[in-house]
């Protein structure tokens, strides 16, 4: 320990600064508590040294830390979170003077970049800061400054935030009218324009980029300059995506138009050369071109960077090697021919270009390699070599022409071109068609890194076997294969079975390929001493889409026995133990995620025995790392679920949850297990509990809505396997059930399976009571452009009537005519002065106009009985012309109509067209009059048969007679 009892602050920053610049951060920091401990006298200069320094100690590859510390300063805890230990121990710093030293704008700049550094390295996992530090000087009212609300600007992860910031900065007030008046947010400068445009490009908003843009043009205190626009460009290259490619080039363009010449924002050797590398990170179609014409008239990509060429010699742009190098890439999608003009010409440019005639080779390898000229890549090498220059191949011109053959599709090459650099005389002849002869005495040795991109060079296009003879080489060569590339190799195998798996649809060969090349994966895996995780995930998830699941459980029962093994590991160390919240942050959603592959796997193959199988190891984690955490959670209808929606992309969770349950459901329900299918819908009745509309919400969420009708599915699915195992009583039961879970109407394609299983067992009452039953529940919004009632009546109708049961047909389509949820248009009219009743059948199907005429024929029939005065008429069936059905002028409805009259009907009804019009039937009169008759007379003798069987149940003489007779038979 120093003996700090006479040292002044001064010699305490020198001595801070010197173990800072030695990398000696934890030496700097006991120093500077020992310090504090002794003289109880801090200077903020000494807190900034050791802010910079902790800033400057994060490494690229540092792993995280989540050990649990402790705080005393309420304000400064909400910031404590991170797997940074440097984050951690400058909060802590900060805690311990918090006391003795004022805060100030240096302190929290300093803690803001420490902030920026650690983002950037654990990326998601180190939650963002920036705002909450902002915050705390609200609390404290620290005024902050231009540099910290900047750097508060483009260290926020949420580019609304950024932008809500900036606007609250523009306004010069505070949102919080309850803060101290002397608090207030100064007003933007042009860094902070650069900052928030550049929070917004990244995340793709470029019209707000523009308005923002235009506002920096227009703020008469605020002068833009090169520096920010440059920025701006930069942000362009890393964010957006293929999706925006055309607004990320048009946004650019814009920037370019805005940087006048002759002023403090004239393009720069850096703007040209970062429009340079936008250019090749975009490739536009043909058509996007044609839109950016207006802005550039230019065509391709090639004219447009031919023109910032000589943009850039009209405006004295120095121009350097990395503009040709960049030039050179972004040309590359206008195909080799573009390539070799934009070399050349960079060529021609000897003083730029001196000396780096390789690089500019090589920047044309990599240009044509993207689209795999390869051919064309080994011309140009040998044209650079032939033109006396001084070009000599170097380790990455190789590396860029395996690229170019393994994109090219000619991954064969690669054997024979690796076999003639060593000399062999043989593999010369076969590179003949490359014309690389003169040049092969010049590539350099055959390192460890060329053979790691030959082999990657084969998987890109899962040549297999070519990647076979490389490894064979490399043992010939005596060269040791590395774990990178075994690991390599297996992550291939791994998404080739996928690949394969997906173009399978019920073909045996490719099931068959990708079931084997998922296991040489999962060999290659076994091979591994300590695998990584997520290659052990990736190997997993494909056995299991390749239908290997006894493989792919072994390899999720070894993700879980590592992650046991760490959390009893943290429990007998002096650190807190691992809980399923670190884990979260450590792994991110990979477990999970495999959780949900694997169930989806099994649903897909149908195969619930490996579904239940993984659903109890899932289980089984969960309530092993629940009582590490020293807490069992319970799921019961009043828990919701910790993956909230159903469509959340990232779970957070290691237990089973609405998705897995739903999948195990679609796996029983494919397998035929019924059983199954009931015991798993008891774990998603909770689910579904939390959608019950209460009497205070009149309407319906639409998120609330579409969630229902996701989870809805598996109801269907298991109604289906129900009426498959002929369980249709089980199939009414759980209607029911899910009606009073959920508050709503079940599905309508629930609904109609299991009318078809009651209808195909004669049930026709069933079928009557279950339609009452669905439409008591409350209606939702209309279902396909059709009302839910009219899709249960007109399937309900539809299934008891081809079974027969016309009786139920016809009671089904009076209580529809009563609900008004079916058409049914009978009325009197006159066709040709002749007075008629006409029936409409337009827009039904044919069981459900069969019902229709005969409970129009009955109608009639009994308004005829009815009426002393009214007769017998002409019924005029209009059933059209076939202009609606699926072959046009192919009518469907009037020849079933002439065969119900027909075959149906007593005596049967002649029908005849309307003359003029081909889609109406007409029934004469004297047809109605006497099937009438023929009814009465029907009824009639029913009535005196009934009559007669009344009378002799009823006569007490008679049935003492027939007991009488009975007893006398006994006795004998």
């Amino acid at each position: 320990m120093v003996d700090t009892t006479t040292v002044t602050p001064l010699e305490v920053n020198a001595m801070l600064e010197a173990l800072s610049s030695h990398n000696k951060v934890k030496a700097a920091v006991q120093l500077f508590r020992d310090h504090l401990s002794v003289n109880g006298q801090v200077d903020q200069y000494s807190v900034g040294i050791l802010l910079q320094a902790l800033t400057n100690s994060i490494q690229d590859n540092q792993q995280p830390n989540y050990e649990i510390d402790r705080i005393r300063n309420k304000h400064l805890r909400t910031i404590l979170a991170s797997p940074c230990w440097q984050w951690k121990e400058a909060i802590k710093l900060l805690d311990e003077c918090f006391s003795k030293i004022t805060l100030n704008n240096p302190i929290f700049s300093n803690l803001l970049r420490l902030n920026e550094r650690a983002s950037q390295v654990f990326a998601s996992e180190h939650p963002g800061h920036a705002l909450a530090c902002l915050q705390i000087m609200r609390d404290f009212d620290i005024v902050p400054d231009e540099v910290t609300c900047t750097m508060v600007l483009g260290a926020s992860h949420s580019w609304r935030l950024s932008l809500q910031l900036f606007q609250s900065m523009q306004q010069q007030l505070s949102n919080d009218v309850n803060a101290s008046k002397t608090w207030r947010l100064p007003r933007p400068n042009v860094y902070g324009y650069s900052a928030v445009i550049t929070a917004c490009a990244r995340a793709g908003q470029y019209e707000t980029v523009m308005q923002l843009l235009n506002d920096l043009m227009d703020d008469p205190l605020v002068d833009a300059n090169t520096y920010v626009y440059n920025g701006m460009l930069q942000s362009l290259v890393q964010g957006g995506g293929r999706a925006k490619s055309k607004e990320r080039l048009e946004t650019a363009l814009n920037l370019l138009q805005r940087m006048q010449p002759q002023s403090q924002t004239m393009p720069d050797t850096v703007t040209f050369n970062t429009l340079f590398a936008l250019c090749a990170a975009v490739r536009l179609q043909p058509a996007e071109w044609e839109y950016l014409a207006k802005l550039v008239h230019t065509s391709d990509a090639e004219s447009l960077a031919h023109g910032f060429l000589d943009q850039m010699t009209d405006m004295r742009v120095a121009k350097n090697l990395a503009t040709y190098r960049q030039a050179i890439l972004a040309v590359g999608a206008c195909g080799p021919t573009s390539v070799h003009r934009m070399l050349d010409r960079a060529l021609a440019d000897e003083p730029v270009c001196y000396n780096g005639e390789t690089e500019l080779m090589n920047s044309a390898l990599a240009a044509m390699s993207r689209d795999g000229h390869a051919e064309e890549s080994f011309v140009c090498v040998s044209q650079m070599v032939s033109k006396g220059r001084s070009v000599r191949p170097n380790e990455e011109t190789l590396a860029q022409l395996l690229d170019c053959l393994g994109h090219g599709g000619k991954t064969g090459l690669i054997p024979q071109l690796l076999r003639a650099i060593d000399g062999e005389d043989v593999a010369r002849e076969h590179l003949q068609m490359l014309h690389v002869d003169s040049v092969l005495n010049r590539f350099p040795n055959v390192t460890k890194e060329i053979w790691s991109r030959a082999i990657r060079a084969c998987l890109v296009n899962e040549d297999f076997p070519t990647c076979r003879q490389v490894f064979d080489l490399m043992h010939e060569k005596g060269v040791v294969t590395s774990c990178d590339i075994m690991r390599s190799v297996a992550e291939a195998y791994a998404r080739a079975s996928v690949t394969r798996s997906r173009l399978a649809n019920g073909d045996d060969a490719p099931l068959i390929e990708a079931q084997e090349h998922a296991r040489k994966a999962s060999v290659l895996v076994d091979s591994f001493g300590n695998p990584p995780a997520t290659l052990v995930a990736l190997v997993c998830g494909a056995c299991g889409y390749a239908g290997l699941f006894p493989e792919a459980r072994r390899h999720l029962l070894q993700l879980h026995q590592s992650l046991l093994a760490r959390m009893q590991i943290s429990r007998g160390s002096t650190q807190p133990s691992l809980s399923v919240k670190n884990l979260r942050r450590n792994e991110g959603s990979m477990l999970p995620a495999l959780h949900y592959r694997l169930m989806k796997s099994s649903a897909r193959h149908g195969n619930v025995t490996s579904a239940l199988q993984f659903c109890d190891d899932i289980q089984n984690l969960s309530r092993i790392a629940a009582k590490n955490e020293g807490k069992i959670e319970k799921l019961d209808e009043t828990t919701q679920s910790s993956r909230g929606t159903f469509t959340e992309g990232i779970y957070s969770s290691l237990s089973m949850h609405l998705p897995e349950w739903t999948l195990l459901l679609e796996a029983a329900s494919r397998s035929g297990h019924w059983k199954v299918c009931l015991s798993t819908l008891q774990f998603i009745r909770p689910y579904v509990g939390r959608l019950h509309p209460t009497p205070a919400c009149k309407t319906t969420p639409p998120h609330t809505l579409s969630e229902y009708r996701r989870i809805s599915r598996c109801l269907t699915s298991a109604i289906k396997c129900l009426s498959i195992r002929s369980q249709y009583a089980w199939a009414v039961r759980t209607l029911e059930d899910w009606i009073q879970w959920s508050g709503r109407r079940p599905p309508i394609d629930a609904v109609q399976e299991t009318i078809r299983a009651l209808s195909l067992r004669g049930r026709d009452k069933e079928v009557i009571r279950l339609a009452a039953t669905c439409l008591q529940a409350p209606a939702e919004d209309a279902v396909d452009g059709s009302s839910y009632e009219m899709l249960l009546y007109v399937s309900a109708i539809t299934a008891v009537s081809n079974e027969g049961l016309y009786a139920a047909a016809d009671e089904l389509f009076l209580a529809a005519i009563a609900r008004g949820c079916l058409p049914f248009s009978l009325k009197a009219s006159k066709i040709d002065d002749t007075p008629c009743v006409v029936l409409d059948l337009h827009r039904m199907n044919r069981a459900v106009a069969r019902s229709s005429v005969r409970i129009a024929l009955q109608k009639h029939m009994y308004e005829i009985r009815g009426n002393s005065r009214a007769s017998a008429c002409d019924i005029v069936i209009v059933t059209g012309r076939g202009l609606g059905s699926a072959l046009k002028l192919r009518p469907i409805l009037r020849p079933e109509v002439q065969r119900l009259l027909q075959e149906e009907f007593y005596p049967p009804l002649n029908t005849y067209s309307v003359p003029g019009n081909m889609g109406a039937l007409r029934i004469s009169c004297t047809d109605v009059k006497a099937w009438v008759a023929h009814q009465d007379a029907a009824k009639a003798a029913h009535m005196l048969t009934l009559a007669s069987a009344l009378k002799s149940l009823s006569s007490v003489e008679r049935l003492r007679s027939i007991l009488s007779h009975s007893k006398q038979k006994n006795h004998t």
